[in-house]
């Protein structure tokens, strides 16, 4: 049972794959439209294809709902947990949002333009469907972040781990791509506007 997917594509960024998105995601509202009063699922509602996508950036959510900025004042622990309680909960009234441009440290296998990540992540009433950034295909810029990830978890007491020597020999090869991860079960149910995952979910 597959629950995510994920999609790339060579000589891309993530504005290519926000395209894409934008647009499975409008094909398969309109298909889910044409059900009609057929749902498939129990108590299901179909909501049609009057889609409005919204883009937002990192920065602006965090100034605006958890009072600081992540570029300024860094916080792993404080980012995550606003992410949790404040920035997603705001996004919950906001329809279908794209949350984009991250912190360089919220995005270690990203592309860097001007200290921004070029990450995204695909909001639908609050819940994410999708990830995606830019993929990182300097080789030697991605040795020296594992190096310092390394660092910073032998300062913490944590485990190490071996640097993928075969993933970085690679990178060198790739000019340009991005890629998304998709999640296939909660992107039926809020195409479908089911109450809960696992209404469906095949199986259940």
């Amino acid at each position: 049972e597959f629950t995510m997917i994920e999609c790339y594509r060579k000589d891309a960024t993530y504005l290519d794959i926000l395209e894409d998105t934008k647009c499975l995601y409008s094909f398969l509202s309109s298909k889910c439209g044409d059900c009609g009063d057929r749902p498939f699922v129990e108590n299901v509602k179909y909501s049609g294809n009057n889609l409005a996508f919204k883009e937002i950036t990192v920065r602006d959510a965090y100034l605006s709902w958890a009072g600081w900025d992540p570029w300024t004042d860094w916080d792993q622990d404080r980012f995550d947990f606003d992410m949790a309680t404040k920035i997603e909960p705001a996004l919950k009234s906001l329809g279908l949002v794209f949350l984009m441009d991250y912190p360089p440290q919220a995005a270690s296998l990203a592309k860097l333009r001007d200290e921004v990540a070029e990450r995204w992540e695909f909001y639908s009433d609050g819940i994410e469907l999708a990830n995606c950034f830019t993929e990182l295909c300097d080789s030697d810029e991605q040795r020296q972040r594992f190096l310092k990830s390394k660092e910073e978890r032998r300062q913490l007491g944590e485990a190490d781990y071996p640097i993928d020597e075969e993933f970085i020999a690679v990178l060198g090869n790739m000019k340009s791509a991005a890629g998304v991860a998709l999640g296939i079960d909660r992107l039926v149910m809020k195409l479908l506007s089911a109450d809960e995952i696992m209404h469906v979910r095949c199986g259940d």
